[in-house]
Formats: structure tokens, C-alpha cells, sequence
């Protein structure tokens, strides 16, 4: 758990609290969505989520992705979601 508020996120997925460089953000902005890594900066409206496949498919089911960009995610994206979570896994 994160011990400074200020760079607590919440999980899309478990909606559990942790530090910021724990999780991945899923960025929306004018280019489109984007993943960032877990130290990464980027700007638009973000999503955060655990590096775990679980938290993931929880977030697609909830639909967290669709509500918060207020878009629909194209399956396209969900599968290249599916394989960077797995390579952060596998490192």
C-alpha cells in the first residue's frame, strides 16, 4: 500500500489503493489511448491498473475503460492490453 496520499491511485480493476509507480496507466488523449508504463509521464484523462491479468479482465468487465474515456474500447486494444500486461509480467 502507498504511504503518501498524493501519489495514490486507485485500481480500475480492484479498486485497490497503491503507489503510483505501481500500476500501469491506460491514457486517453488526442492521439488516441495509450499504455504507459509504470514511471512513464503522459498526459490525458488516465486509467490505472494492477500489472496483473486478473485486475484487467476485471476492468473490462466492469467496463471502467469504456466509462471513464467515455468511448468504446476496440477489441484490438484489448488484446494488445492483454499482451503488455503479460510482458511486465514475464520481466
Amino acid at each position: 500500500m502507498a504511504r503518501n496520499a498524493k501519489n495514490t491511485r486507485m485500481c480500475a480493476g480492484c479498486r485497490g489503493r497503491f503507489d503510483k509507480s505501481a500500476l500501469v496507466r491506460i491514457g486517453k488523449c488526442s492521439d488516441g489511448i495509450s499504455v504507459s508504463a509504470p514511471n512513464e509521464h503522459s498526459e490525458g484523462r488516465g486509467v490505472y491498473i494492477c500489472c496483473s491479468l486478473k485486475c484487467l479482465e476485471l476492468a473490462m468487465k466492469k467496463k471502467s475503460f469504456s466509462r471513464s474515456f467515455k468511448c468504446e474500447i476496440p477489441n484490438a486494444l484489448q488484446f494488445e492490453l492483454e499482451n503488455y500486461v503479460k510482458s511486465l509480467n514475464q520481466e
